[in-house]
């Protein structure tokens, strides 16, 4: 452990775990296979940190808007993902000013990056959120926002890389980190 946990300036995986099978209901609980899923992309995603000196997970670089776009630039190519993932809305992608959601009127993706298109009235100076949005909400847990890829916060953004499943052949994608990012305004 202390090998890899120093690479990187002591920097360890990010790993959302949104993806992992779960019972898709009101729990806490993730079952043994998504567990074991989620420890096998782990190992792959270790030893490319540790031999490849590289920071394996997905996650948002920068964010740009110009006029009613914003332009995110992703850490690699990825897709949309709604078969294994349920959309929550809007791709689990939210842009907020002053803590109010905006409208998103269309979002395309292209090799690694990510066209936003806003309204026509939408206030600049805000914040970019990726699966920080459109969680489900059970009728009697209405403090919690669940879990899994049905329930809870989540995203429907993975990468185009694919592992494997040692124990099953099931493949394994990186899955978008949950993430918040400013969005710099270039008007």
């Amino acid at each position: 452990m202390t090998d890899w946990a120093m690479i990187d300036n002591n920097n360890a995986i990010v790993l959302p775990q949104y993806w992992m099978d779960a019972n898709d209901a009101p729990t806490v609980h993730f079952s043994v296979q998504g567990h074991r899923y989620r420890d096998e992309l782990a190992g792959h995603l270790l030893y490319e940190m540790r031999f490849k000196k590289c920071r394996p997970w997905l996650h948002a670089i920068s964010a740009q808007r110009v006029d009613n776009v914003i332009k995110v630039k992703m850490s690699e190519e990825i897709s949309i993902d709604v078969d294994y993932v349920t959309d929550p809305g809007d791709l689990g992608i939210c842009y907020r000013v002053n803590g109010t959601a905006a409208d998103i009127e269309d979002i395309s993706i292209n090799g690694n990056m990510i066209n936003i298109s806003l309204s026509d009235n939408t206030p600049t100076n805000g914040s970019l959120y990726i699966g920080a949005h459109g969680a489900k909400k059970y009728s009697d847990y209405s403090n919690r926002d669940g879990l899994g890829r049905i329930f809870g916060i989540r995203s429907c953004l993975r990468s185009q890389h694919m592992y494997w499943s040692h124990t099953t052949g099931r493949p394994l994608w990186k899955w978008a980190a949950i993430q918040h990012i400013f969005v710099s305004n270039d008007m």
